[in-house]
C-alpha cells in the first residue's frame, strides 16, 4: 500500500492547476488532509481521483 503524502504544491504541479483551483480541490477532502495547518495529498488517492475524472469524462 502506498500512503505517500505530497505537499499541496507538489499535487498542484502534478494536476497543473492554479492556486485557487487547488484550494477548492483540497477543501473537498477527496484525496487531501490537513495536518497542523498544512495541506497534504495522499498520492494513491490523488491518482485514483485523476483516473476517475478521466473515466467520467469518457462516459459522457
Amino acid at each position: 500500500m502506498n500512503n505517500e503524502l505530497l505537499s499541496a504544491n507538489e499535487a498542484r504541479k502534478i494536476l497543473k492547476v492554479g492556486r485557487n483551483t487547488m484550494i477548492e480541490l483540497l477543501n473537498r477532502r477527496e484525496f487531501s488532509l490537513k495536518i497542523g495547518g498544512k495541506w497534504f495529498c495522499n498520492k494513491r488517492l490523488l491518482e485514483e481521483w485523476m483516473d476517475n475524472q478521466v473515466l467520467c469524462k469518457k462516459g459522457r
